[in-house]
């Protein structure tokens, strides 16, 4: 079956639990997920997709039901739209570029860089080449973002899928000497904290809470 023309999910149904039939427990066939007609998916896609296939592999399919399995799926896949939305709003903020880690066993994280820049680089006129003028800054924001399965009380259920994200920022060039001018890093961070409500709770994913974070931290950088 598929989900969102996005998605291609194979089981089988009869190694889950029932009302009417009683399972083998060490029957526990696998649960393929692959992108739909082989179509290219995006790298934040690739990172829940990485994390689903990990957590279905754990999961014995005799003391779960399919619903439950496939609301797992559904919900976990729905929460990459949020994310990308994250980062296609970034690029109004500076040049942004996604890369993933290289995957162990079981983590898989996914790193979005914001590169600002305070000023438009300057030249010196009739020279081909001319090297960045003494005012100019950068600095790179980085969001690294990590899937976690969230483990309910109750008994027999596939869990959640949400996200850890760390964000970075790092004077590249342009604070003087060691880059040691300026708001120190420390209050950078915080800055961005602030910027993504992190002592609030739970940040929701979406809305340019990114993109609103580094806007507040390049107008008290810049």
């Amino acid at each position: 079956m598929g989900y969102r023309d996005q998605l291609q999910i194979e089981f089988y149904p009869g190694a889950f639990a029932s009302k009417n039939s009683g399972q083998d427990e060490s029957k526990n066939p696998p649960i393929k997920l692959t992108s739909q007609n082989n179509s290219n998916i995006s790298l934040i896609a690739s990172l829940v997709l990485h994390s689903l296939q990990h957590r279905l592999a754990t999961v014995q399919q005799s003391t779960v039901t399919a619903k439950q399995t496939l609301q797992f799926i559904s919900s976990a896949w729905d929460r990459t739209v949020g994310l990308e939305n994250e980062a296609r709003m970034l690029e109004f903020c500076g040049v942004t570029r996604l890369t993933l880690s290289k995957p162990d066993d079981s983590s898989l994280s996914l790193r979005a860089r914001c590169t600002l820049l305070g000023s438009a680089n300057a030249s010196t006129p009739g020279r081909k080449g001319a090297s960045k003028s003494s005012n100019a800054k950068r600095i790179d924001v980085d969001f690294t973002v990590r899937a976690r399965i969230e483990q309910t009380d109750a008994e027999n259920t596939v869990g959640s899928l949400d996200f850890d994200i760390d964000v970075l920022a790092t004077k590249v060039y342009g604070f003087g000497t060691g880059n040691k001018s300026g708001l120190p890093e420390k209050e950078l961070q915080s800055i961005l904290g602030k910027g993504l409500g992190q002592k609030d709770g739970d940040v929701q994913l979406g809305n340019g809470v990114w993109c609103k974070a580094v806007r507040t931290l390049t107008a008290s950088v810049f």
